[in-house]
């Protein structure tokens, strides 16, 4: 759930025995690429390549992803997609009310 209010009330907030956790919304911006920088052809053509050279920073620092959990709230999925299979983990059909968050057609 996301909702704005105010610093002072967070503390009421996690009284309640439904929120388990409060973090604030942090955004986040990159600059895309300049129209006139190019890849090079084999980097352009490497599925995981990555121009943002703070991520190898990152992984440096121990800042790897593992043990997040990412949450997704999306008008339907297609859980069976070659890129989703092997990372979904489950959802909920709030439409539909069901446990099968395949968008319906």
């Amino acid at each position: 759930v996301s909702m704005s209010l105010p610093a002072n009330q967070i503390k009421n907030l996690l009284k309640s025995k439904a929120v388990k956790s409060v973090w604030s919304n942090k955004t986040f911006t990159i600059d895309p690429p300049k129209e006139n920088d190019q890849l090079k052809a084999d980097e352009a053509n490497v599925g995981n390549y990555t121009p943002y050279d703070a991520l190898d920073r990152l992984h440096a620092e121990g800042f790897t992803g593992k043990g997040i959990k990412v949450g997704i709230l999306d008008t339907g999925i297609d859980y069976n997609h070659p890129d989703l299979k092997d990372a979904f983990k489950g959802g909920y059909d709030f439409v539909e009310n069901d446990n099968d968050p395949m968008e319906t057609t």
